[in-house]
């Protein structure tokens, strides 16, 4: 979980915003994270996680929180 933690720190600091979250933080809906911050979420949780949002019934509001994301990924948070 540290690593999707440490991921996301790092796309909020690329986007230039002085946010901090915890858990149950929005990622998304909030407007912290754009659809690019996304898309390089999904490609690092398919490379670490052997997350294939191809395969599932993929809606990026399902990984809108570090809570979400460790549901989907089995992680704990």
């Amino acid at each position: 979980m540290d690593k999707i933690v440490l991921f996301i720190e790092n796309l909020i600091k690329e986007s230039r915003m002085n946010t901090k979250i915890d858990r149950s933080t929005s990622l998304f809906l909030s407007g912290i994270l754009d659809s690019v911050a996304g898309l390089k979420l999904i490609m690092f949780l398919e490379k670490e996680y052997n997350f294939d949002a191809a395969t599932i019934d993929f809606d990026i509001n399902k990984l809108d929180s570090i809570e979400l994301i460790s549901q989907y990924t089995g992680s704990k948070p």
